[in-house]
């Protein structure tokens, strides 16, 4: 695999995109799922078999939240994995989903290897990073995104940046691009300012960067969630500490997931991180409230950051993570309902960690503008 940071010159690429797309130049921007402004219509998940036991509480959970009439297309590897998703989500819900054979092997996540561009009640034209760029274990990823746009009147297009998903995310208005996607795409006779002009231009909108110099981590979705045009979720790992030692002072320490060592040194390490984000979004004149974070000493992350947030029938709904865990998710999801969003809990307990959760799991590919938004 290529370098990641020996990218070629990026910022023309706004004036290729409409070609590949074959989208009129007059048309309204293409732009990725406003979140938190617009009703989801058609959600993308992955069903690998590596992590059936991890993926299905996930599943479950979204299946028994989302309303009936949004469609859910789970990607699979072939056949033989379609038959054993068929027979794991038998207990699952009685909810109709569809099945798409991408051909080859995929992984979990159905975020980071296609970025679904769109308006609203139309079928997301799909990006994806340059095939050259992406390591083979990912082959199954980008094939998702071309026979998905076969069976469903989208387009699909290599874009020549390289990005990854879970590091974008729009409002609708604003692109918010972590500044690892920024750093991924300059090359060595390049300014960061080009690969920000590529990143704005791309999608025609304008682009908040957020991370700089140093990220919480390397996917912006896991310390910053998008409610609405004017308000985002920063993580907060000042809370997160408090909550911590609050566990402990009860001795229920051994109720936290085991999968890393949770102190608060390790929270308070990374507090200008997030501060620096808070600062960012501020710039720019949106409102940045705060929500608990949880970093463990061995770089793992409990984040209540990783939702879908959709708007529908005027109402704010995040599908946010649950850990099980009563003080710390009872706190995260007051924040959001303190925000005005009801909550649905995802239970990604098993999955978290592996990486990622909520909004890893699953991609946005149709919806419709919510009035008002």
């Amino acid at each position: 695999m290529s370098d990641p940071r020996r990218a070629p010159r990026t910022a023309h690429l706004a004036l290729l995109l409409p070609a590949l797309l074959g989208v009129a130049a007059a048309q309204a921007p293409r732009t990725p799922f406003p979140e938190g402004c617009a009703t989801i219509e058609h959600l993308v998940l992955h069903f690998d078999t590596r992590y059936v036991d991890e993926w299905l509480p996930v599943y479950r959970d979204l299946s028994a939240a989302l309303p009936n009439d949004v469609i859910v297309t789970i990607a699979v590897a072939g056949a033989e994995e379609a038959a054993t998703l068929r027979r794991t989500v038998t207990d699952a819900g009685s909810r109709r989903y569809r099945v798409l054979e991408a051909g080859e092997p995929l992984t979990t996540w159905a975020r980071d290897r296609m970025l679904a561009v769109g308006v609203s009640g139309s079928p997301a034209d799909l990006l994806t990073p340059p095939e050259d760029r992406v390591d083979a274990d990912y082959g199954g990823d980008l094939a998702v995104a071309k026979t998905w746009a076969q069976q469903n009147g989208g387009r699909t297009a290599a874009a020549k940046l390289w990005f990854e998903g879970g590091d974008i995310a729009s409002n609708g208005t604003r692109l918010f691009v972590g500044w690892c996607s920024v750093m991924q795409n300059v090359g060595d006779d390049e300014a960061p300012v080009d690969a920000v002009v590529a990143f704005e231009r791309l999608v025609a909108l304008p682009t908040v960067v957020v991370g700089k110099p140093i990220a919480p981590h390397p996917h912006l979705d896991m310390y910053l969630t998008v409610l609405d045009e004017r308000t985002v979720l920063v993580g907060d790992p000042i809370k997160g500490a408090d909550l911590l030692r609050r566990i402990v002072d009860q001795g229920e320490y051994d109720s936290l997931p085991d999968f890393d060592d949770w102190s608060e040194d390790s929270q308070r390490a990374v507090v200008s991180l997030y501060s620096a984000v808070a600062t960012e979004v501020r710039r720019v004149g949106l409102r940045a409230v705060r929500v608990p974070i949880l970093h463990g000493d061995r770089g793992g992350i409990m984040t209540w950051n990783n939702a879908l947030v959709e708007r529908r029938a005027g109402v704010s709904r995040a599908y946010a993570p649950s850990y099980g865990v009563p003080v710390l998710d009872e706190a995260a999801h007051a924040v959001y309902r303190a925000a005005g969003c009801q909550v649905a809990p995802i239970d990604v307990a098993a999955i978290a960690p592996h990486g990622g959760t909520v909004r890893c799991l699953t991609n946005v590919v149709a919806w419709r503008r919510a009035p008002g938004s």
